[in-house]
């Protein structure tokens, strides 16, 4: 599991930006059009440009999107088209057949921790229902 602390970017006024840069330490306004339910699950990323997987965990989630904490070794960028998959009932294997297509809207990176990564699903409305 990817554990934040004092200075993570996941944590709600982090201030994502859509230049893949962190503005830790700054307010910013909330960019979110949906209201999020907070939700910590484990999860997967697939990148698929580069077929690599990584470790994430999600942080919320709305109709449309999540906010996930991503390891720093697949940095990602906004508009990279990406797989996900959660683990709503503690499975110890995430299929393929669960993944969702989603495209990458903004990151934000502090070194050495996780980056949080915001995304838009291809076929919104189905996060909401199974959390």
């Amino acid at each position: 599991m990817i554990t934040p602390n004092e200075t993570d970017p996941t944590q709600p006024h982090a201030g994502l930006s859509n230049t893949g840069q962190s503005r830790a330490g700054h307010s910013a306004p909330d960019r979110r059009r949906e209201a999020r339910t907070p939700a910590v699950r484990p999860a997967k990323v697939l990148h698929i440009a580069s077929r690599k997987y990584a470790v994430a965990e999600t942080v919320d989630i709305s109709d449309r999107g999540l906010l996930l904490r991503v390891e720093p070794g697949r940095p990602l960028h906004p508009g990279d088209e990406i797989k996900v998959a959660i683990a709503w009932q503690r499975e110890g294997v995430l299929s393929a057949d669960s993944m969702q297509r989603a495209r990458v809207v903004r990151v934000a990176r502090v070194p050495g921790q996780a980056q949080a990564v915001a995304i838009e699903l291809v076929h919104s409305g189905a996060l909401a229902r199974v959390a």
